[in-house]
């Protein structure tokens, strides 16, 4: 249950993002490793004074909204996002910070999970906007999938994987009824949580949540991804 302060906030917040998707202009997007390392985070969960999972995620909001999986976040005693963010005369300067655990998915279901950075003082995030969520994208559509595999932002680059998206097909063997975004590319363990964005627009299409097929040497050929949609209807149910 979110304080009354916290419902206020967010509410605040979840109007944002949309007015953020609504209004981005998608001709001024150039993609480039410097436009996702302020807006693609590492998260590190702990639990029992010890870290327990480490992912990435990605930033919806000026206000330090963030998505990652709900397998990353589970149970976790603390979380902590380690990002990149802007100073003066466009430099960039690496910030830890403790976030607040909005609402969290079941992880056979959507493995979705809402987190909100505390303390954000005057901090303006540079953010991704969200695909409307009535929108599928195409197939053949080129994409990239983008966070921080080998660890926390403020040791590693942001890294990414280019691929194309194939199809949206349900998984027999999670029963549920989601209808996941198939994407065609290669890719490293570690990736959870990261945003598979739309390499014309900007945009982001989903979230990755786990590689479909492998094939010799483990790299892998084909990954899972929950559509935006879903991330729609999460900020939508939290309370406020």
């Amino acid at each position: 249950e979110l304080s009354e302060n916290k419902k206020i906030k967010w509410k605040s917040s979840l109007a944002l993002v949309k007015k953020n998707s609504e209004s981005h202009q998608d001709h001024k997007f150039k993609f480039t490793d410097k436009y996702l390392e302020t807006r693609v985070v590492s998260v590190t969960s702990f639990g029992y004074g010890r870290q327990v999972s480490q992912g990435s995620g990605f930033i919806i909001d000026s206000k330090g909204t963030i998505v990652t999986n709900a397998h990353v976040v589970e149970g976790a005693a603390k979380v902590s996002v380690s990002a990149t963010i802007k100073i003066n005369k466009g430099s960039t300067l690496h910030a830890t910070f403790d976030v607040d655990v909005l609402k969290v998915g079941s992880v056979r279901d959507k493995d979705v999970a809402i987190l909100q950075i505390k303390n954000q003082g005057n901090i303006k995030f540079d953010y991704l906007p969200l695909i409307a969520k009535n929108i599928a994208p195409a197939p053949l559509t080129e994409i990239a999938m983008a966070g921080y595999p080998l660890g926390e932002a403020r040791f590693n680059n942001v890294s990414y994987n280019l691929g194309r998206t194939q199809s949206i097909n349900k998984d027999p063997d999670m029963q549920n009824n989601i209808d996941y975004l198939l994407v065609d590319m290669s890719g490293q363990h570690g990736s959870s949580g990261s945003g598979v964005i739309d390499t014309r627009t900007g945009r982001v299409l989903g979230i990755f949540t786990r590689f479909a097929s492998e094939s010799e040497g483990g790299i892998t050929k084909l990954a899972m991804v929950v559509p935006t949609k879903y991330i729609w209807e999460m900020l939508e149910k939290i309370k406020r």
